[in-house]
């Protein structure tokens, strides 16, 4: 590329430069040589003499040649140079808006412009002659000269290959065709080479079918904004019940003002609460009625075309042979990952072509492009036409087999297929009590406990004869097993059996979990089936996830103290690489702390008095698992927030304040890398499953891992669906929906 210039109207004369090698003189040395060699030097060696005396040039190189400007004289004349272009803006127009690319020329000062995707573009749109205009921006001097024009006219016609990529672009049909890179695309594709196994047609229209209702299904999924947008407004969703409590130093007045405006500002968490409630629900049906019940016949061509590809690679000519009694060529076509007697090959004959060009057309045809064409009706699918790209030109085919092939069956969302979201409930209106909850504990289980609490304390303060000692372990075992049942009461549990069953995974070394159930604690009351529901999943992950026992630590009961706790948590933190997964999975009581600012997971001895302790607030325990370089933490906590026991009680003693959760200290931070499933949202209750003997979100939990072999966005919303309805039989107060937060990636074996 060259850009002309008008050149000065002076001349300058031109300083040359250059550099010159060989021997210097030395006349001092020579005249020193004579006079010691007294006069005989110059006599003896006349060449060398003369050489060294005066010196000689061996060598000389050209620098540069720069006109002195300073020198310079007027000539009164002008005229065009042309200079090259180091670099350019060309625009181009005629291809609807106007194209404006920068282009730098190479050595030779050529460049070059790749608008074939444009072109191809105007083309598909009926136009297969375009009239170009081509301008270089900026390539000019400032003196115009009418002789030189500002744009080049180009007149494109659409070659005979870029008019059969358009029929096969604009065809209704099934179309399988080797039609990769023949345009300028925005990035060159592979060419695609199948799977490298012998396929037939029902191969392939099963494969259809599969992937169509993949694609349905996934249309069908409910937004990640609309699913977030749910766990958001879940946790935000009023306490059923606020327990407000005198204490000694307020007066009547104070803490009848103190109901009231609690009263007040509930009322209007629960306005709006509803009112997001409402337009939430809105955004969810607008989104299930919209969701299509078949696909389309283009979208099904297109999965079909992919399939073919997929399980076949590109088209192939394998075999071609000359008729040359009746003039035509005749060409079998296959997959490229087939044999030529593979099941889906095709033989076709040629238009006549004449002996002498078919003898040069032969060897081209191997590596001809072919472009296959199939009719597709409602109870068949069979060969149209064909054609061949040989070089830049076609070739038009026909199909000697009749063919009919199997049809694709209709694909259409069925009932129960579609991953909705299920709209979320009002709140009526919650209420204020004033005083705490009496319940009534069975008298028998009373008195055991009495016995038990007086043999510890023996055990404590007294000290026993080795004898004595086991005796009161024997009876301190017996009572507590008396007091499991009470406590437990009749349960089938169907998980053990399925769980023993499954077949364990191969050990992986990248998959590593962290496995705390506490029932029974030091101080607090205890959780039933905390510990059961651990050993539970702790089992599960074993077989289905492959983790191996050095990568899994397990804490139940006494196990699970503070110290050994935050040691283990922080120590396998401390391990994981860029390649690892971790589980999560805490059963046990959850707590806000005093000052209502904080949410715990309280350890197996903690205090009643002293809960809050910082390493155990759950923001602290998502940032030291996100300090990890695990590509992938799934956080599972079965665990009621708002620091209440399976008997609706406050786990803490002398409470005044209104026990609200904090929402902000359940939600995790943002992390792509974080997962978090919840048993419920801050004012749930965290129920136990009874009948079943687990905790009742654990239990549902389990089972759908069992099912549907790992954990996924789209299984979840069944597992929220069965806690919901599972705990409603119980009654309003232990309302409980598990809810779904952070990264909303799949977590699969």
């Amino acid at each position: 590329m060259t850009e002309k210039l008008y050149a000065p109207e002076f001349e300058a004369p031109m300083v040359r430069k250059k550099q010159v090698g060989g021997k210097r003189a030395n006349p001092v040395g020579t005249v020193l040589a004579t006079a010691l060699t007294a006069g005989i030097y110059p006599l003896f060696a006349p060449k060398e003499f003369f050489k060294e005396t005066v010196g000689q040039q061996t060598t000389e190189r050209f620098l540069s040649e720069e006109p002195d400007v300073q020198r310079a004289v007027m000539t009164g004349r002008l005229e065009w140079v042309s200079l090259p272009l180091k670099s350019g803006t060309v625009e181009i127009r005629g291809l609807g808006p106007a194209i404006t690319r920068a282009v730098m020329p190479n050595d030779k000062g050529m460049a070059e412009l790749d608008i074939s995707a444009e072109i191809f573009t105007q083309i598909l749109n009926s136009k297969p002659e375009l009239e170009l205009s081509i301008a270089c921006i900026g390539c000019r001097a400032d003196i115009a000269d009418p002789n030189l024009p500002l744009n080049r006219k180009v007149i494109f016609n659409a070659s005979e290959a870029w008019q059969l990529l358009v029929d096969v672009r604009k065809s209704q049909d099934l179309v399988w065709a080797a039609d990769l890179n023949l345009i300028g695309e925005p990035v060159s594709k592979s060419a695609r080479i199948g799977r490298n196994r012998v396929a037939a047609w029902k191969d392939i229209t099963t494969e259809t079918q599969r992937r169509a209702e993949k694609q349905l299904k996934r249309l069908s999924e409910m937004p990640l904004e609309l699913q977030h947008a749910k766990a958001a407004i879940s946790l935000s969703k009023p306490m059923p019940e606020v327990m407000l409590t005198r204490d000694e130093f307020e007066s009547t007045a104070a803490f009848n003002e103190r109901v009231r405006s609690t009263r007040a500002d509930e009322e209007e968490k629960t306005r709006r609460y509803n009112k997001q409630v409402d337009q939430l629900n809105r955004q969810i049906r607008e989104f299930l009625d919209g969701v299509p019940r078949t696909l389309p016949r283009s979208q099904i061509l297109n999965i079909m075309t992919e399939s073919l590809s997929d399980l076949l690679g590109d088209p192939e000519v394998k075999s071609v042979v000359y008729d040359a009694d009746l003039q035509r060529f005749i060409v079998s076509v296959s997959g490229v990952s087939q044999s030529d007697r593979a099941p889906v090959t095709f033989t076709m004959v040629s238009q006549s072509v004449n002996p002498s060009d078919a003898r040069a057309l032969k060897q081209q045809l191997f590596k001809a492009r072919p472009f296959l064409r199939f009719a597709v009706s409602e109870k068949s699918i069979s060969p149209a036409s064909a054609s061949l790209l040989v070089e830049n030109r076609v070739l038009e085919m026909r199909f000697v087999d009749s063919v009919d092939l199997p049809a694709l069956e209709t694909v259409k969302l069925e009932s129960g297929q579609a991953n909705t979201l299920q709209t979320l409930r009002k709140v009526e209106s919650n209420t204020i009590s004033a005083q705490s909850l009496d319940l009534k504990e069975d008298p028998e289980s009373r008195r055991l406990r009495k016995r038990l609490e007086s043999l510890r304390s023996d055990m404590r303060q007294k000290q026993e004869t080795s004898s004595e000692k086991e005796r009161l372990n024997e009876e301190i075992k017996r009572l507590e097993a008396r007091l499991k049942k009470f406590d437990d009461g009749d349960f089938t549990d169907d998980l053990q059996d399925h769980i023993a069953k499954l077949p364990a995974a191969a050990g992986k070394t990248n998959t590593y979990a962290i496995v705390i159930g506490i029932s029974d604690y030091a101080e607090l009351p205890k959780v039933t089936f905390a510990d059961r529901s651990a050993n539970s999943f702790a089992e599960l992950v074993r077989r289905q996830y492959g983790v191996t026992p050095d990568h899994m630590v397990t804490l139940i009961n006494e196990e699970a103290t503070g110290v050994r706790l935050m040691a283990r948590l922080r120590s396998m933190s401390a391990r994981l690489t860029k390649n690892d997964r971790l589980i999560f999975y805490y059963a046990g009581h959850g707590a806000p702390s005093a000052d209502g600012k904080n949410t715990l997971l309280v350890p197996q001895d903690a205090s009643v008095n002293g809960l809050d302790d910082a390493p155990f607030r759950l923001q602290e325990i998502y940032k030291t698992l996100a300090k990890s370089e695990a590509a992938q933490i799934v956080v599972v906590l079965d665990t009621c927030f708002s620091g209440r026991t399976d008997n609706n009680e406050l786990i803490y003693r002398d409470v005044a304040p209104i026990m609200v959760v904090p929402t902000e200290g359940i939600l995790p931070p943002s992390n792509r890398r974080l997962t978090v499933l919840a048993a419920g949202g801050p004012a749930d209750f965290a129920n136990a499953l009874r009948a079943r003997g687990h905790r009742m979100f654990s239990y549902h939990l389990l089972r759908v891992m069992l099912k549907e072999g790992g954990i996924f966005s789209a299984n979840f919303a069944a597992v929220s669906e069965a806690v919901a309805r599972d705990a409603s039989v119980l009654g309003f107060a232990y309302k409980q929906e598990p809810i779904w937060m952070g990264s909303m990636s799949s977590f699969s074996p």
